[in-house]
């Protein structure tokens, strides 16, 4: 099965149990594993959901360096050599 498959059957398996149309037991039971290892693959999925919903900085993030420190960065590599 293809790790994309996988993480997508444990998704929607955390999700029928969150919605409580199934137990953690039976969610577990479903993946194949202890109720401890759903457990914990539940806490990093909804830790990741969290991270995901946080609000970022508006406005286009900056890749690449600015021309003045470009600059600054060759001066110190000048500096160094």
């Amino acid at each position: 099965m293809r790790t994309d498959t996988k993480a997508r059957r444990r998704t929607m398996v955390i999700l029928e149990v969150q919605s409580g149309r199934i137990t953690a037991k039976e969610g577990a039971r479903r993946l194949g594993v202890s109720r401890k290892t759903y457990y914990e693959w539940e806490r990093r999925a909804l830790k990741a959901l969290m991270r995901a919903m946080r609000d970022e900085k508006a406005g286009r993030p900056t890749k690449t360096p600015t021309h003045s420190q470009t600059n600054r960065l060759k001066q110190r590599i000048q500096e160094l050599e």
